[in-house]
Order: C-alpha cells, then structure tokens, then sequence
C-alpha cells in the first residue's frame, strides 16, 4: 500500500518536473508584468531621493 503511494507520488513529481522544465524553456505568451513592489519602489525612490537632495543642500548651506 505505501510502495504505491510512494510510485503515484514520484510519478506525479516526475510529471510536474518535465512540465515545469518544459514551461521554462519555451516560456509563456503573457507580458512580462513588473513585480506590485517594483512598480511603486520606483517612484518613491525617486521621490525620496530628490528630498535628500534638496536636504543635503540645505544641511551643507547652513553649516558653512
């Protein structure tokens, strides 16, 4: 009883193994879609970065 649980086991991983293998070499049809955190990281580390721009500059200006 557990040997055949043990084949349809190996069997099923062996399958979804070649699938997957199959699936990564010819790709898919779907457009690449940039990851939800990605997306917004962008715009507020740019945001950001030009707030610590603008701070330096008057952190700078005041010590001299």
């Amino acid at each position: 009883m557990i040997t055949n649980l043990w084949w349809v086991a190996n069997g099923t991983l062996l399958g979804l193994g070649l699938v997957l293998t199959v699936a990564g070499f010819v790709g898919t049809t779907a457009p690449k879609k940039p990851l939800p955190w990605q997306r917004e990281r962008g715009t507020v580390a740019r945001r950001f970065a030009a707030q610590r721009r603008i701070l330096l500059g008057l952190a700078v200006r005041l010590r001299s």
